[in-house]
Formats: C-alpha cells, sequence, structure tokens
C-alpha cells in the first residue's frame, strides 16, 4: 500500500547533507575546542557539559565568615566570586 502524502511533512527531511551544513558543524566543533583552551572564569562552566571548577571545603571563624558574607553583599557579589577576587588581588601584589 502506498504512503499518501497530505502535509508535506517528510519534505527535506531524508535530503542529504550540503557542504554548507558540514562547514558549520566543523565551525561548531572548532569552537567547542577552543573553549577547553581558554581558562575558565566564575559562572563560565555552567550548561558545559564535563567542565567544571575546581572546590575546596573550607572552614572559617564567625568572623572571617560574616565579613565575606556582608563585603560580598555590599559589593553585589557572591561570596565565591569575593573570595576568588581577594585572592586574585593577593597574587597580583606579590
Amino acid at each position: 500500500m502506498a504512503r499518501i502524502k497530505t502535509f508535506g511533512a517528510d519534505d527535506g527531511l531524508f535530503a542529504p547533507r550540503t557542504d554548507l551544513t558540514q562547514e558549520v558543524q566543523k565551525e561548531e566543533t572548532r569552537s567547542i575546542r577552543s573553549l577547553h583552551k581558554k581558562p575558565l572564569e566564575i559562572g563560565t562552566t555552567q550548561g558545559r557539559k564535563g567542565l567544571k571548577l575546581k572546590r575546596i571545603n573550607m572552614a572559617f571563624s564567625d568572623e572571617n565568615y560574616l565579613f565575606v558574607q556582608k563585603e560580598a553583599r555590599r559589593q553585589g557579589m557572591t561570596m565565591t566570586a569575593f573570595v576568588n577576587a581577594i585572592l586574585d588581588d593577593y597574587r597580583m601584589d606579590e
């Protein structure tokens, strides 16, 4: 029995790939590979498969914890971003 084609839903579905499509895919592959070579910054790994920032479980004194919490809020940053900024500043001063 022959298949009835009513709405044209199959049109182009099984069409062969064009050179343009293959070039776009090659460019996407190149851009994905280049992402792995760039240094990662805070917040740049979300949604990127296989990419995670290093983590440390740290214990702070009550005074230091409150300082980090209040200063981060005052500057509109997360606590992680604030601590990383402090470490970046310290590293650059040496």
